[in-house]
């Protein structure tokens, strides 16, 4: 199962062989590629990853040894015997394109794990067009609800990602779960930076992004067109495979190179800027906060694109294209623009800047973080949230 978060917490030479003195077992925290590993692969599939499991993971108090390790491999009896607890940061897992995963075999593993489980942040990936909830559970593969009600067995409550999640989880016989949104909302602690609103600049420096989505076939011709209006723009690539890997190449990109890529984002090549400059990815979380605090204002349509920029004080602005999108928009407040007034000529970066208002998201904060600390609290975990200088837009040692 490639289940992206795995921090393996050793054991102290001086601890005693009881499980509720051990550490816990963290799923696996991505914080740089490694030289030479695949981008995409290494990510799972989306640099996005970088922001959950570092953000989620740095809400929790723990010492920490890293090591890679796939679920695939998790031994039951040595889990069992050097760990207090299971810690599993997800993300949007119930979903159909996860059916190709063996979850008898998970199923198996998981029966003979006698520690707690806390699995955190939970989400469904139910498209906004989809509106027969039933049909939808319906069609996930009946090991796959199995797998989630043996832990949901094992724990007191699940934590899911927004309500959409909660309803469809409970409408497939999971009934013990708390909504908090994903964990990396919350890795300010309470001295999550203010959005400062400032006037908007035809100087401002602009930074987008996109996702693909079968709702909307001409989602990267509208993102492109904006993109065009604005003097100083990057499209920041979070899963384009063929843009990332042009990119890594760090060379020029030829003409026919940009053919494929638009092929390959179904949108026209002469939307997409040449100009290699445009385009930007980031391999490890600190070149990615370093440079969204350098951005006036962020765009599009990946959640945790917006998630990084909110959290390092930039003003951001989300389009929700899937459920797993909006439900957390949502349950965060984050200001939204739907595609279809995104698409309108009239439309202007400029207007969508200035009828964002960010007053109901810090206004909503500080409950939704009591709310989540309460979780971790009623799972036997202790929430540590970065500290964060609002002055200085710079990180104080933990």
């Amino acid at each position: 199962m490639n289940f992206k978060n795995i921090f393996l917490h050793v054991k102290k030479e001086n601890e005693i062989n009881i499980n509720q003195n051990n550490p816990p077992l963290f799923l696996e925290v991505i914080k740089k590629i490694p030289n030479n590993n695949n981008i995409i692969t290494s990510s799972g599939n989306n640099i996005g990853n970088f922001v959950v499991s570092n953000y989620g993971t740095n809400t929790i108090l723990h010492n920490q040894y890293n090591t890679m390790t796939m679920f695939e491999n998790l031994n039951p009896s040595y889990i069992n015997e050097n760990f207090s607890k299971i810690i599993i940061i997800s993300t949007n897992w119930f979903a159909r394109y996860m059916e190709n995963i063996d979850y008898n075999r998970q199923i198996k593993i998981f029966k003979k794990i006698k520690i707690p489980i806390v699995l955190i942040g939970l989400g469904a990936e139910m498209p906004l067009k989809e509106y027969n909830k039933r049909k939808f559970i319906r069609k996930l593969p009946k090991s796959m609800i199995k797998f989630y009600r043996i832990i949901a067995d094992s724990t007191p409550s699940i934590s899911v990602r927004g309500y959409l999640t909660q309803e469809l989880l409970d409408m497939a016989g999971i009934k013990n779960t708390t909504v908090t949104g994903c964990p990396s909302w919350f890795v300010n602690g309470t001295t999550n930076p203010k959005i400062i609103k400032k006037d908007f600049s035809d100087d401002f420096k602009i930074s987008f992004n996109g996702d693909y989505s079968s709702t909307y076939d001409d989602t990267y011709n509208a993102i492109f067109k904006k993109m065009a209006q604005c003097k100083n723009a990057q499209y920041l690539a979070q899963s384009e495979f063929t843009l990332i890997d042009l990119l890594d190449r760090k060379k020029e990109i030829p003409e026919n190179n940009f053919l494929t890529v638009a092929e390959k984002l179904r949108m026209n090549v002469d939307n997409l800027p040449k100009d290699f400059k445009k385009y930007i990815y980031f391999d490890n979380i600190e070149d990615w906060e370093n440079y969204i605090k350098q951005v006036d204002f962020s765009i599009g349509m990946r959640i945790h694109g917006t998630i990084i920029a909110l959290k390092n004080g930039t003003p951001a602005v989300i389009i929700p294209h899937g459920g797993r999108v909006k439900e957390m928009a949502d349950l965060f407040r984050i200001p939204q623009v739907s595609f279809n007034d995104f698409i309108k000529d009239d439309f202007s970066i400029r207007k969508i800047y200035e009828e964002a208002n960010w007053d109901e998201m810090h206004k909503t904060y500080p409950k939704l973080l009591s709310n989540y600390i309460s979780f971790l609290n009623m799972h036997g975990l202790t929430f540590k949230g970065r500290i964060f200088d609002k002055e200085t837009k710079t990180q104080a040692p933990s």
